[in-house]
């Protein structure tokens, strides 16, 4: 009873299910991974295919959570679907599900830019992006992680997806990329507009492994130092947040030398912005990197 996030339910049962089958070859779990898939499409019934983040099964009525920029539909989410959709289209020759995606991806490559950054939000009735908050972290993330992936899951022959992820990290570089001043910390800071604000989040450090990922499959030999060398300034990062969480307060949070949820690249680098972001929820992101 209630509403589904389409963005968990994919990456949680739709893509385990399929993961399963790709494991076993048991087509029990093929069959319950189209039927959740199934469940789920009702959520791109909008006027421009960007699906909706919300779905209730039962009355196949999808929606939109009122506090992301007045309704809009969130980047991260709608935004990683496309490898479980692909999959299973491809295992059952069914290809309303990579269709959905197909349309979804035509709608976000013909919207401009701002900057060559790729906004947070975007509205799934006009087409229009929201409010122009930038992100390697939450809302954002898995985003720029799924068009590398595409990309590779292909055998690198649908270029586009390289140039969309090419296209979007270069400007993240050029505006979101800082070093911090007191400890030489690389790090992305989020933007709003263009107000950089000098945090990270703990979500983020999944990108020191996609960087990784990154460089182990350009071609050239500067890509390839480039990108690992961000990857492993993004991985120090985030182990120091680990590292002086435990040394630096006196928390019993802290004695665990387990990284905040979101920390502060300003006068106290890598450590937690306030008490409330002292906390750690089993996230992966930082073993991933």
């Amino acid at each position: 009873k209630g509403d589904l996030s389409v963005f968990e339910t994919n990456i949680r049962f739709v893509g385990g299910l399929l993961s399963a089958f790709a494991l076993t070859k048991d087509r029990m779990f093929l069959r319950k991974g189209e039927e959740i898939a199934d469940l789920l499409l009702p959520a791109f019934d909008t006027p421009t295919g960007i699906p909706y983040s919300l779905i209730d099964v039962r009355s196949g009525k999808a929606s939109n959570f009122p506090w992301a920029s007045s309704g809009c539909s969130i980047l991260a989410e709608f935004g990683t679907l496309q490898l479980e959709f692909d999959y299973l289209s491809n295992l059952t020759g069914n290809f309303i599900y990579s269709n959905k995606i197909v349309k979804m991806n035509e709608v976000i490559a013909n919207l401009a830019k701002p900057s060559g950054l790729v906004p947070m939000f975007l509205n799934p009735h006009t087409g229009r992006w929201g409010n122009h908050e930038f992100s390697m972290g939450a809302m954002a993330d898995s985003y720029y992680e799924y068009l590398l992936k595409k990309w590779l899951i292909g055998g690198k022959k649908e270029k586009i997806y390289k140039q969309r992820y090419d296209d979007v990290i270069k400007a993240m570089e050029a505006k979101m990329l800082h070093t911090s001043e007191q400890d030489k910390l690389v790090y992305f800071a989020e933007l709003n507009g263009q107000t950089a604000v000098h945090q990270m989040e703990h979500l983020a450090c999944f990108s020191a492994g996609m960087f990784a990922l990154q460089a182990m499959n350009e071609e050239s030999r500067d890509a390839r130092r480039h990108y690992m060398s961000l990857a492993e300034g993004i991985g120090h990062t985030c182990h120091e947040s680990y590292a002086r969480s435990n040394i630096l307060t006196l928390t019993i949070f802290a004695a665990l030398g387990l990284g905040p949820e979101k920390f502060s690249m300003g006068n106290s680098n890598a450590e937690a912005i306030s008490d409330r972001d002292k906390y750690y929820i089993l996230r992966p992101e930082a073993i991933e990197g």
